[in-house]
């Protein structure tokens, strides 16, 4: 019992302590190259209604000289209404680590949020505050 509760321990524990820290907001993280500095995607879907393909939602990245996120907008276009795009900016220190994700959308959704980080002095995060 006690190798079963060992091997569990191994495989689902460690792993999500080691990749937990993974950095989501730079180039590299998307695989692409530094010289990238926005990226644009669309998302279709079939409507049967209309016989062919329609937009559904458009996320467009934008990316500093050090190859990090410092804007993101996006917007989704439903079925039934028309919403409002949502648009962040990245803040960063003068050590490249992310300091803040600030939600400047013209009109704050329900469940939008600012995200402030903390880091130690080896540069992990310590604390992450969510401003409503």
């Amino acid at each position: 019992m006690q190798k079963l509760f060992t091997l569990l321990f191994v495989l689902l524990i460690i792993p999500s302590t080691v990749f937990s820290q993974i950095e989501t907001y730079t180039l590299a993280s998307k695989n692409l190259h530094r010289k990238v500095r926005k990226t644009t995607t669309n998302y279709y879907t079939y409507d049967n209604n209309s016989g062919g393909f329609v937009l559904r939602s458009t996320s467009i990245e934008r990316f500093n000289d050090d190859g990090n996120l410092v804007e993101t907008l996006y917007q989704y276009n439903g079925s039934y209404a028309k919403t409002q795009p949502t648009k962040k900016l990245y803040h960063y220190n003068n050590k490249k680590q992310l300091v803040e994700i600030q939600d400047i959308s013209a009109v704050r959704k329900k469940y939008s949020v600012n995200i402030k980080f903390t880091y130690n002095s080896d540069g992990n995060v310590t604390k992450k505050n969510l401003c409503i």
